[in-house]
């Protein structure tokens, strides 16, 4: 509910159903993921996310350091996929090594998605068969699998981009507002752009109001290119048109996509989402 003077929001206890919490501010910022509530009081009849028939697993183990320490593989496109990188820092040899694998399972037209949750646990074997078709230089990557205390497995699902997020004092942000194909990082990424721009209108703008509609008409059409341009596969879509070129493999890449054409490929994608290279400034002291 909201007023001239500010926003009030209502919250239950989504874990026992009972009374919850009231806030009021002079905004609301709904950033509560794929199935925001604060989205669907705006957008009723949206229905489920978007399913286009990938499953992903993922998980993570303690494994001995592969290469630098600090270098991502990623294999395939988006018909099947695998993702590798440490999200931990390198101790005795060792380090914390997340994975990821994408598979086209199913025909999104005649059967639906797996359940979209992060706490849905899946065996051993209904990951390994997929994951025994990669191979990456230097890594075991069933042994890695192997050793993965639990696996989850979730669809790869986003929703179409929406026309507004702001209503009035109250606005969307992160996957609440455009929600993506986790490609190119950008799920978190995107979110983090938001949050900036979002508190930068806020800090600069005369009124809450006007702060949020700055931020919308800064945000929106930026996210949704992204939205769009990942259901095509991101940066990594230049391993689709590597495949494409040459199903039966390669000796020389160069003589199959030049290395200008790979790197147009991926730096546009960059320049799309807003990713550069530009110095931080630092203070000293």
């Amino acid at each position: 509910m909201q007023d001239e003077g500010g926003v009030t929001a209502h919250f239950t206890d989504s874990v026992d159903g009972g009374a919850g919490l009231t806030a009021r501010g002079d905004v609301l910022i709904c950033a509560d993921g794929i199935h925001s509530q604060g989205r669907r009081t705006f957008y009723p009849d949206e229905g489920p996310p978007s399913w286009q028939g990938v499953a992903m697993w993922r998980g993570a183990a303690d494994w001995p350091v592969w290469l630098d320490g600090e270098s991502m593989a990623i294999g395939g496109g988006l018909g099947g996929k695998f993702v590798l990188y440490p999200i931990g820092p390198a101790k005795d040899g060792r380090q914390l090594t997340n994975w990821v694998v994408n598979i086209r399972i199913k025909d999104p037209a005649i059967s639906g998605p797996p359940p979209d949750n992060w706490s849905r646990q899946v065996p051993l074997a209904t990951v390994l068969p997929h994951a025994k078709r990669f191979h990456v230089p230097g890594m075991d990557i069933e042994g890695l699998v192997r050793a993965t205390p639990a696996i989850f497995e979730y669809p790869m699902a986003d929703r179409d981009p929406l026309p507004r997020w702001t209503f009035g004092r109250v606005t969307l942000l992160g996957d609440a507002a455009h929600p993506m194909y986790p490609v190119g990082s950008n799920g978190a990424s995107q979110a983090i752009l938001d949050a900036r721009c979002i508190a930068d209108a806020l800090a600069q703008g005369e009124h809450p109001r006007a702060a949020l509609w700055a931020y919308e008409k800064d945000r929106l059409p930026k996210t949704a290119e992204v939205v769009r341009t990942n259901r095509l596969g991101g940066p990594e879509r230049v391993i689709d048109e590597v495949e494409k070129r040459a199903p039966a493999g390669f000796d020389n890449i160069d003589s199959v996509l030049s290395h200008e054409a790979r790197k147009a490929i991926v730096g546009g994608y960059a320049s799309m989402a807003g990713f550069s290279s530009v110095p931080v400034a630092r203070k000293s002291g």
